[in-house]
Parts: structure tokens; sequence; C-alpha cells
């Protein structure tokens, strides 16, 4: 792949950065079972179709442009805007409204009661720079230069040579978020299943998932031991207990 971009273009491998790349208003914590905030400071629901967010004041996107209820509004409007070419559009339709009530307060309004509308906001919409996102004639072109909140950024991608990130050093996690702040630089690769595991046990990566088809690997020294993580394993690999983030 040659875009990391979930809403024009589908695909699984690509999630492997996109979620440390991108974030989420929230998240469900799957350990503690329970909704947490990312973007979102705290939030709360109204009725049954209107959700409200504090939003943190304190987050960059990787350009160092500010994050606020702008960014959120311009990209649920966007996202289910009839002339928007998104895949899977109907993971957002059931927005009806973005409602900005203040640059860092905002409220979102549903057609109609929609049970899933937690899971829709922490695992679908990821927030795009209004600034950046919003000039680009094709907006797959966002999928390139990969400009999120998260953990790590993006520093090159490459079709035939991989997805490279390292951490992102004005990452918000100063307040005590869901995600940890990086403690070291990481370079991520994009490898087929044979190269990865043929990787792992010559011992030169930290940490391989053995549960997807093309997942990427972060890089160590020669010394460190392989851990190939069990199939079926769904926890994200930048908060694995092996992986030196």
């Amino acid at each position: 792949f040659n875009v990391l971009d979930s809403y024009t273009i589908g695909h699984e491998e690509s999630n492997t950065f996109n979620r440390t790349i991108y974030q989420h208003l929230i998240a469900y914590d799957e350990y503690k079972k329970k909704w947490v905030p990312i973007l979102a400071k705290d939030f709360r629901r109204i009725n049954p179709t209107t959700l409200e967010f504090d939003l943190r004041e304190n987050v960059k996107f990787h350009n160092g442009n500010p994050f606020n209820a702008d960014d959120v509004k311009y990209t649920a409007d966007w996202a289910t805007a009839p002339e928007s070419k998104v895949v899977f559009k109907d993971r957002y339709t059931w927005i009806k409204q973005v409602e900005i009530l203040n640059p860092y307060k905002i409220r979102i309004h549903s057609r109609e009661p929609f049970s899933t509308d937690l899971g829709a906001l922490a695992y679908r919409l990821r927030i795009y720079d209004k600034e950046t996102h919003e000039p680009l004639q094709d907006k797959s072109d966002y999928g390139r230069i990969g400009i999120g909140t998260g953990p790590y950024k993006l520093i090159s991608l490459d079709r035939n040579k991989g997805v490279v990130v390292e951490k992102f050093d004005e990452y918000f996690n100063g307040d005590g978020g869901y995600f940890r702040a990086p403690e070291l630089d990481a370079r991520a690769a994009r490898q087929d299943a044979r190269e990865r595991h043929a990787t792992a046990r010559a011992g030169r990566i930290r940490d391989v998932d053995a549960g997807a088809r093309a997942l990427g690997t972060v890089e160590r020294g020669i010394d460190a031991p392989p851990v190939v993580q069990p199939l079926g394993c769904r926890r994200p690999w930048h908060r694995r207990k092996h992986v030196a983030v």
C-alpha cells in the first residue's frame, strides 16, 4: 500500500499504522471494559441522540497545527457528505450534525437513537487536520502525508520500501491519556508474512504480529529476542509489553 487513509482506501494492513498516527475522540479499553477519552478529555450523553464532548486543549497535529472543534466537525461533515468518495460510508451516515459550542466543546447529533454510536466514534471516526485536508483536490492524498495527532508520525511511505514512522515528541500524553507517549524512537517497516517471521527467527526485530497478513514490525538491535504475538491477539502493537514505545 502507498496510502494511510481508512476513509478512502480500506487496507487492513495499513490500519496497523493508522491507529498510531491518527486518533479518535474516544477509545474502548478492552482490559478495563470501559470507554476512555482520547482527543476528548470528557464526554457525556445529553439525550438518546446527542453526545457532548469536552476536547483537549493541548493537542497538536504532526505538522504543528493545533487541534480543535473545527477539525472534528470538518472530518465528520466530509465523511458524511454525499459527494465524498468515502468507502463504507454507512459507518458515518448515522451522524446528523456536529455542533460546535466553543473551540473545545462539541455535540454530535445522530439522526436517530444509535446503540453503537460510541463504538463508531472509538473505532471509525479518525480526526484529520482541516487546514491540510480541505484544500486537497484528491482527498486520498492526505493518506500519503499522514498528518495525525497520535504518538507516531509518518516519515516516509513507499509501496515497495515500506512505512517509516518515528515518535512524535509533542504528543499530548503528559496528562495521563489512554495511549502512552513513546519512550524511544521506532522504525516501522512493512514486510510480507514469510519475510517477517524469517526476520523474527534471526532475532533482528522486536515484535511480530502473527495475527494479520502484513502488519508492521518494530526494529531494534540485533541482540533483541524476537517476540511473536499469538494468533488472534488484537492488542495494538504500540501497547504491547514487548515493544519499546
